[in-house]
């Protein structure tokens, strides 16, 4: 997805300042992505002093999702930007029973959507494929590996995105 937007950015800015401009990128796997959550990185990507490079909501992950390999986690630093995306549980608690691992860490989920800055998502094109991103299958470890920090922010909620079977069916339930 990000790839086919970049491909047009041109046209979609036009002849505003690209760095000011924010592109979102909603992944078709969100089929039921609460639209609310789309006005609140608007309002995110607004509110800062400088408009950050990307932004990505997360929510707080359910224990029963840890060890789904098709929900992804994000480890984020403590001013809130994303040290990394996998779909293994991440951090590992040492030494700890892996049900008490939510008592010594939060642990983050990524929904499906990322908010560019039109002057960054303009290069994806240029930007190599990563080895990590071809070892976890997570186009925004491109962006990692490219050293373009990824901001966060909190949403409420528990998001399915629909990667598996299992998840397609749960989706036909829903809806």
């Amino acid at each position: 997805g990000s790839a086919r937007i970049a491909s047009i950015i041109e046209k979609l800015v036009g002849k505003k300042s690209p760095e000011e401009t924010l592109i979102i990128n909603v992944q078709g796997d969100q089929p039921y992505l609460d639209p609310t959550v789309i006005d609140k990185m608007i309002k995110f990507f607004s509110d800062q002093e400088k408009f950050p490079e990307v932004i990505t909501p997360i929510y707080k992950l359910k224990s029963e999702n840890l060890q789904n390999p098709a929900v992804v986690k994000t480890l984020v630093n403590g001013k809130g930007k994303v040290i990394y995306f996998s779909r293994s549980v991440i951090p590992h608690v040492r030494d700890k029973e892996f049900n008490e691992w939510h008592t010594y860490n939060d642990y983050w989920g990524h929904v499906g959507i990322y908010g560019f800055r039109a002057d960054i998502l303009s290069r994806w094109n240029q930007l190599p494929e990563s080895n990590l991103e071809k070892l976890e299958k997570l186009e925004q470890l491109r962006i990692i590996d490219a050293d373009i920090p990824i901001s966060t922010f909190e949403v409420q909620g528990s998001f399915l995105s629909v990667d598996t079977i299992a998840q397609l069916e749960e989706a036909r339930k829903m809806g």
